[in-house]
């Protein structure tokens, strides 16, 4: 139930979420009901978790 953008490099595990394009999930992250703008690197063995009603936003351009 996500919606990945082209160009994004999936590595992990991706529930719920929106991920816009060139997104970086390394190794071991996991991501439920979160909304990444393009541009973000989600380093290795990090974890983030919103609400269904209210999802964990990731500003673009970041490093988590």
């Amino acid at each position: 139930n996500s919606l990945i953008a082209d160009g994004c490099d999936i590595q992990g595990s991706v529930k719920n979420c929106i991920l816009f394009k060139n997104m970086t999930v390394e190794d071991s992250v996991t991501l439920k009901c979160v909304i990444a703008d393009k541009n973000v690197r989600l380093r290795s063995g990090g974890t983030l978790i919103g609400h269904e009603s209210y999802p964990l936003v990731v500003s673009k351009n970041s490093v988590v």
